[in-house]
This record gives structure tokens, sequence and C-alpha cells, in this order.
């Protein structure tokens, strides 16, 4: 829970603007992982409440920004809390620029600083509901394939090349998962646009055909579609909310 106070805090004779939280006890997902090890019944559990996550935040127009394991809390009752609100989009509020494109390792290779709004967090859920899909069926392949950046399973150089990706390749021969990884290395060349919402995904719905080449993993950016997401901008009503908003602006 987060209450916004307008005049929250009192400095040099100034009122100012807080967020105050609720205290929360747990360990970061990350932690989490490490003291349960690979145990398959936990994977399936955090699959599905992840599900159910992200079916929440896309109700109610909300996106975290930078969806990572370090951002996330385990309580001890096993329930999942999201930190650290900084890239927070919230449907209604004035709307910039994104303040960050999170870690590499959780999302689309043409995230950008442009691309703000509520579907901001759907390639790293869907990434996490392959990730456990994976683990669930096969926990050996977190250790056969040590993952960077705080990365679960699946990292930046999987996104960016998905078909030679030996990953991508351990998952697809899964039966019960190989549908979901070809699904997932379309969206990774697909436009960032045109990633579904997680229970399409699941589902193998309204899944984007690919639209660019794979490239190296030494590539530092995959120019995003500007002119696409300046009109996905002007549809969703953000321009209206914002003069500022650089990806409203014309050339």
């Amino acid at each position: 829970m987060a209450d916004y106070q307008a005049q929250g805090l009192k400095y040099n004779g100034d009122h100012l603007p807080c967020l105050k939280m609720e205290w929360v006890e747990g360990e970061t997902l990350s932690v989490y992982l490490r003291r349960r090890g690979n145990d398959a019944a936990t994977f399936h559990d955090l699959r599905e409440k992840f599900a159910a996550l992200a079916e929440h935040l896309e109700e109610h127009g909300i996106a975290h920004g930078d969806i990572q394991a370090d951002n996330i809390i385990v309580t001890p009752e096993g329930d999942l809390k999201l930190i650290d609100y900084d890239g927070l989009f919230v449907d209604g509020l004035t709307t910039n620029d994104a303040s960050e494109v999170g870690l590499p390792g959780y999302q689309h290779p043409e995230r950008s600083l442009l691309h703000f709004g509520p579907n901001i967090d759907r390639f790293s859920f869907a990434l996490l509901d392959l990730t456990f899909a994976a683990l669930s069926a096969d926990p050996s392949l977190r250790k056969q394939f040590p993952a960077g950046d705080q990365a679960l399973l699946f990292d930046r150089e999987d996104y960016l090349n998905p078909n030679g990706s030996k990953r991508f390749a351990a998952a697809e021969e899964i039966e019960r998962v190989s549908a979901l990884a070809a699904n997932f290395k379309k969206i990774c060349l697909a436009s960032i646009l045109e990633t579904p919402r997680l229970a399409e995904f699941r589902e193998g719905k309204n899944i984007p055909t690919p639209k660019r080449k794979p490239v190296s993993a030494k590539t530092k950016t995959v120019q995003p579609e500007v002119e696409s997401i300046k009109r996905r901008n002007e549809d969703l009503g953000f321009c209206k909310k914002s003069a500022s908003y650089s990806a409203c602006k014309e050339d």
C-alpha cells in the first residue's frame, strides 16, 4: 500500500511531498531462490503468483518499469511485493519520458526511455513465465546455463539472437515448454509495442510476427520504432496529458 502525502515532509520550513509505504518483511527473489535451491514446486508456485501479479497490474493500468529479481520481495507468507518505484507508470498521472529502462537481462532489446506506458512490464512478465515454466520442468537448467546481470535463466544475449541461443534451444526441447519458448523468441524479434499481455502469451494468442534480424550480443542497443511509439502514445492519450513528453513531439 502506498499513501501519497502532498505535505508529508517539512524541511527548512517548506512542506514537501512524499510517498509513505508499508514496511515489507521478506527476501528479495534472488535470495529466496538461493535459499530454496532448485525446487520444481517452488518454480511452479512462483510462475502462478507472477501471473496473478501481472494480471492485477494490467487491470489497474499500472506498470512497474523495472521488474527484476532484486525489486521483488517474497514475504514469509510467500506473497510477492514490488519495491523500487522509480520507474513506475500509473494510468491517469502526468506522463513524461521513462526515468529508467530496467536491467537488460529482463528487458526487450528495443526498450528505451521513449517507451513508457502501461505495457512496459509485459516482456519482463513473459520472460519470468517462460523461465519458471522451464525451471519447473527441468530445475537443472539454472546450473547448466548461469545467467548474468541478476537474470534467472535467460539473458540479453538470448533476446538479441534467440535463434542462436543455447538456452532457448534447451527450453524448446522440453515438450510442455516448447511452444512457450518458440513464441517468446518471436516476441524478442518483434516490435516491443506488439508484446502481448501475459494471459495471452500463456495461451499462445496475439503472438507477434518477427520483424528484425538477430544481432550480435555485442550490440549496445536495438533502435526502437520511434514513429510507431509516437503513434501508440497518441492512441493511448499520453500526449494530451503532457506536452513535454518527448515521444509525442514532432521531429
